[in-house]
Parts: C-alpha cells; sequence; structure tokens
C-alpha cells in the first residue's frame, strides 16, 4: 500500500467535543493505517501570531497529496483553508460528508461536495 501523506482541514480554535472525539479517532485511523497526517491542532504552533500560523499551514498543505476536510459550519478560520486547498491542486475529501448539506445556490457546501466528488470519481 502507497503511504499517503494528509492535511486535515478542521477546526482549531473552537471544537465541540463530538468533532474533537470523531477528529481524533479519524487522524488514529488514519496513522494506523500508515498514513502521516499533518493536523494543524497539533502540528502548528497556534500561539505564534494569525500570519506565522497560516504560513505553517501553508507549509504543511504544500508537503502533502491530499487534504482531508471535517466540515463545521462554524469553524471560520477552515474556510481560508479550503481557497488554500484548491490553489494548491490538491484533492480534497470529506471526512464527514454527512454533514455537508447541498444548497440550492452558489456555497462553500457545494464547493466541498463538488471537489469530494470530483476526488472520488478521479482519485
Amino acid at each position: 500500500m502507497v503511504q499517503k501523506r494528509i492535511y486535515i482541514i478542521r477546526p482549531v480554535r473552537i471544537v465541540k467535543d463530538e468533532d474533537r472525539k470523531n477528529i481524533d479517532e479519524y487522524i488514529r485511523m488514519e496513522r494506523e493505517a500508515g498514513n502521516i497526517v499533518f493536523d494543524p491542532a497539533t502540528d502548528t504552533k497556534q500561539d505564534d501570531g494569525i500570519f506565522n500560523v497560516l504560513a505553517s499551514d501553508r507549509e504543511g498543505m504544500h508537503q502533502v497529496n491530499e487534504v482531508h476536510v471535517y466540515y463545521t459550519d462554524y469553524s471560520k478560520g477552515s474556510l481560508f483553508d479550503y481557497g488554500m486547498a484548491f490553489m494548491a491542486y490538491k484533492p480534497v475529501r470529506l471526512i464527514n460528508r454527512d454533514a455537508v448539506k447541498p444548497t440550492p445556490e452558489k456555497s462553500i457546501e457545494n464547493f466541498l461536495l463538488e471537489m469530494d466528488d470530483f476526488y472520488r470519481n478521479n482519485g
């Protein structure tokens, strides 16, 4: 099996307990499968000023070949990361696809669903 290098987009500063448990379990399973996972909550020095935090996250995302998203509607920092993943031409996979509901208008949710569909169909 080919080892994957994965960046996790996820809430960091404000995280609901259930989401934290789900994210931690997903990361554990990926690492047990032999994959390298960049988790910004633990792999980025979060008290280093916003520019340095985002620069560290950008470097972490640059080093991976896949981006996996744990979607929540309350994480504002994740919005920035979605754009970084798109700009870096990284395949995006939704961890919790069932939490992402399509909307009738253009939206981040529709963007993530389309990126996930593209990855699953062309991955």
